[in-house]
């Protein structure tokens, strides 16, 4: 992301090429803040890190896009929720808890680093959204605690990508188990690493297993000193598929942490065989006993007996390398659909079926519309439907002044149009879509019907706090019998008011 080193002080143009042809929309900010910035007190606020820049984009495209979801990343981005109107639902992916990170890297002896904030500013952050998503159980029941925002976990996943087993030596002999073990350059990978070497070497020194630790990544750079028989280290490589295709198995030395740990996710999707401290499984589930190894000694042993057990010993890791990745694969799918439900549920208070008559310039109808448009959206998010109107110029010029943020008109009146009418309508945020979808999407408090939509079928009172039928209004649907029928009640259960 933005933060790395390669965007600090100039533009990473290959970056920016490949994120252009990703994206429908995209939009460079330049810092105008020092990156990484250390903390002005004892712990960052909440916004030390945000951009007044960034702010003033961010508001800009909240406003000329009228987005249906806000995706932030990183809670130290959270005021980006702030910039965008309550119609637009925001999500906050954590990916790390930054509460607490101080005092854990203390107990371990490192400086503090990165953003670290309290728990009273991080609960601050995560009041801004409507749904936070934490990366792992133990995550979200951490912000469980510190907010009344729905949380949920929603686990990194990479794509399955399998790879075969390289071509052993003919002779037993021969045979060394090869260990991988990829990283970067923080200080949370060193100080693991260099622990997990530490436990490792006396026991590895005293068994004498075959086997080669392969050390990849810039964590290398931290490493000069190390200077052990087993451990071959590589430095920075191009690309992590080659580095997977040449060791037998991954190790994950983690014992403390925050987030969850990609190098387990790249493993379980290459579905390479993997040996893991019980932490660095933290979001995943486990299908072997070595991949919730309660200690760095016990990864040691663990290894030992892996290298004397002989290739044939792989092949119980590696099926449950593969269950582990279609198991976190089906709970990142678990998350997405609850994210989905969230969406949904997404208060629209109000949605307004618009009569035919609300188009006609100065009629008393439009005036009347115009008033129960306004009382609405003092009241909070309003929608309205049309699927029935003489001319869509009327409907264009009757919408524009009221800067309404989501209009919905019938997928049945788009196929009427001209290309000119479908751009101009998109252009004040139309979006063509059935009543009966609209329904599905939204979750409606208060239905006012001045016209009952042509193309849907009926509607169950159950699922509004309040129906509105304004007789006066109504054209197509003078009588209580077809009203009840529109709304699933019998005559006797309406109440003219």
């Amino acid at each position: 992301y933005a933060w790395e080193g390669e965007w600090i002080g100039r533009v990473a143009q290959q970056h920016q090429q490949i994120m252009a042809r990703q994206w429908d929309g995209y939009y460079f900010v330049p810092p105008t803040i020092q990156p990484h910035a250390r903390a002005k007190g004892e712990h960052h606020d909440a916004d030390e890190w945000w951009d007044p820049h960034l702010e003033t984009t961010v508001r800009w495209l909240g406003s000329a896009l009228r987005p249906d979801v806000l995706f932030v990343n990183y809670t130290w981005l959270s005021k980006a929720c702030d910039c965008v109107s309550d119609e637009t639902f925001k999500i906050l992916d954590t990916n790390d808890k930054f509460a607490g990170r101080k005092e854990m890297l203390a107990q371990f002896g490192i400086p503090p680093e990165y953003f670290y904030t309290t728990e009273e500013q991080e609960s601050r952050a995560l009041a801004r959204a409507d749904l936070i998503w934490a990366i792992k159980d133990e995550e979200t029941y951490d912000f469980s605690l510190m907010t009344r925002v729905p949380v949920i976990s929603v686990p990194h996943a990479d794509p399955a990508n399998p790879l075969p087993r390289r071509k052993f030596p003919n002779d037993r002999a021969d045979y060394e188990l090869r260990l991988g073990l990829m990283a970067a350059k923080n200080s949370i990978n060193v100080t693991n690493t260099r622990r997990f070497l530490d436990a490792v070497a006396p026991i590895w020194r005293a068994y004498l297993p075959p086997l080669k630790l392969i050390i990849t990544g810039t964590l290398c750079e931290f490493l000069d000193d190390v200077d052990l028989p087993f451990v071959e280290k590589r430095g920075w490589i191009k690309d992590a598929e080659t580095f997977y295709r040449e060791v037998d198995a991954v190790v994950v030395p983690m014992e403390f942490s925050t987030g969850q740990k990609i190098k387990t996710a790249e493993a379980i999707g290459f579905g390479k065989p993997i040996l893991s401290h019980a932490h660095a499984f933290e979001g995943y589930e486990p299908f072997h006993d070595y991949h919730v190894l309660p200690s760095f000694e016990a990864m040691a042993e663990a290894c030992v007996d892996l290298a004397f057990a002989g290739p044939e010993a792989l092949t119980d890791l590696e099926e449950a390398s593969h269950a582990a990745h279609r198991a976190v694969g089906k709970r990142q799918d678990v998350g997405l659909s609850q994210a989905g439900d969230a969406l949904a549920r997404h208060k629209t208070p109000f949605l307004m079926c618009l009569t035919t008559a609300a188009f006609s310039h100065g009629s008393i109808s439009q005036l009347t519309t115009i008033s129960t448009i306004q009382f609405f959206k003092h009241n909070g998010p309003l929608a309205v439907y049309i699927d029935q109107f003489d001319k869509f110029e009327d409907v264009l010029r009757f919408c524009k002044p009221l800067d309404l943020k989501r209009i919905f008109v019938s997928d049945a009146c788009k196929r009427e149009l001209s290309d000119d009418d479908i751009s101009e309508g998109e252009n004040i945020g139309v979006q063509w879509i059935c009543f009966d979808d609209v329904l599905r999407r939204t979750r409606v408090q208060h239905l006012w019907v001045d016209q009952v939509p042509r193309h849907t079928s009926t509607v169950a009172p159950s699922d509004f706090e309040r129906i509105s039928i304004n007789l006066a209004q109504l054209a197509d649907c003078p009588s209580q019998s077809d009203v009840s029928g529109f709304l699933k009640a019998t005559a006797n259960q309406l109440t003219p008011l």
